[in-house]
C-alpha cells in the first residue's frame, strides 16, 4: 500500500518573487558546507570561463555569509569520494549542508555498487541528524534520453527513492528535486525567468551542467523554500516528476 509522504520540496519553474533575507535563514546559512560533484564545483557548460559561482556561493552571497562557506566539489565525483574529501571534524562545525549533486554519479552504479550507494544515502542522513544540521539534498535527474549527453542510470530510481524517504524523515531537510526540474524544463521547452524566456538549451547548453541563469533559478527556489514561501507537497510513492500539467507528482 502506498502511503503519502510529506517532503519539503522545491517547486521548480514557479515564478520567482523577490525574497527578503530573514535573520533566521541568515543564521541557518552562517556556516555552510557544500559537497558534491560538478555543479558544486561550479562547472560552466558554456566553458568560458571554465568556472561559475556554485549554488552555494550564490545562496550565501545573498545572506552575506559567503566568507564562511566551505566547498568540496569535484567534477565526476561519486558520493563516497565526495564525502571522504570532507574532513571528519568539519561536519560538526557547520549549520547547513548543501548536497545538491552529491549522488548524481552514483546513478550509474549497478548491482552491489548501487546497494552501497543507497546505503550511503541513509548514512548521510544519519550524519546530518548526528550533527544537528539542516540540509538540502538533490534528487538525480533523468539523463538517459539526452540529445547531447546520454548516461546509463540503472541506480537512479533506487537512489531517488532513498533520497525522498531520508528527507521526509527529517524536518530540517529540503529536497532539491532535480528530477522534476529537468523534466519540467524539457516539457515546457525552457522557463520564463525575470521577463525573458530561456530555452532548454540555454539552461543546459552541454546537456548536463547548469548554465549561470539555470543555477540562479535553482538558488531562487532554494531560498524561497528556506524562507518558508513554498509549502510542502504530498507525494504518493517515490518516483517524482511533472506530468500532464499536474505539477509535482510522485508515483510508484
Amino acid at each position: 500500500m502506498v502511503q503519502a509522504i510529506f517532503v519539503s520540496v522545491l517547486l521548480w519553474g514557479q515564478a520567482h518573487a523577490q525574497v527578503t533575507p530573514s535573520a533566521t535563514v541568515t543564521a541557518l546559512l552562517d556556516r555552510t558546507l557544500e559537497v558534491g560533484a560538478s555543479v558544486t564545483a561550479g562547472k560552466n557548460p558554456v566553458r568560458i570561463p571554465a568556472r561559475i559561482d556554485s549554488p552555494g556561493q550564490r545562496l550565501t552571497a545573498r545572506y552575506g555569509t559567503e566568507a564562511n562557506l566551505s566547498r568540496y566539489g569535484k567534477d565526476g565525483s561519486a558520493s563516497d569520494a565526495s564525502m571522504t574529501r570532507v574532513p571528519a571534524t568539519e561536519w560538526a562545525k557547520k549549520t547547513m549542508i548543501l548536497a545538491i549533486d552529491l549522488f548524481f554519479w552514483d546513478s550509474r552504479n549497478d548491482a552491489q555498487a548501487c546497494t552501497d550507494s543507497v546505503d550511503r544515502v541513509t548514512e548521510f542522513a544519519d550524519l546530518m541528524k548526528k550533527n544537528n544540521l539542516a540540509w538540502v539534498i538533490g534528487t538525480v535527474p533523468d539523463m538517459t534520453d539526452g540529445k547531447v549527453v546520454r548516461i546509463s542510470q540503472p541506480c537512479r530510481d533506487a537512489l531517488n527513492t532513498a533520497i525522498l524517504a531520508a528527507c521526509a524523515a527529517d524536518s530540517v531537510c529540503y529536497l532539491a528535486d532535480f528530477f522534476s526540474m529537468r523534466a519540467k524544463f524539457k516539457a515546457d521547452g525552457g522557463i520564463q525567468y525575470k521577463g525573458k524566456h530561456y530555452s532548454f538549451f540555454e539552461l543546459q547548453p552541454d546537456g548536463l551542467h547548469l548554465s549561470p541563469v539555470a543555477s540562479e533559478h535553482v538558488v531562487d527556489q532554494i531560498q524561497s523554500r528556506l524562507e518558508g514561501n513554498l509549502e510542502p507537497f504530498v507525494f504518493k510513492g517515490t518516483h517524482c516528476g511533472y506530468f500532464e500539467g499536474q505539477g509535482p507528482t510522485c508515483t510508484l
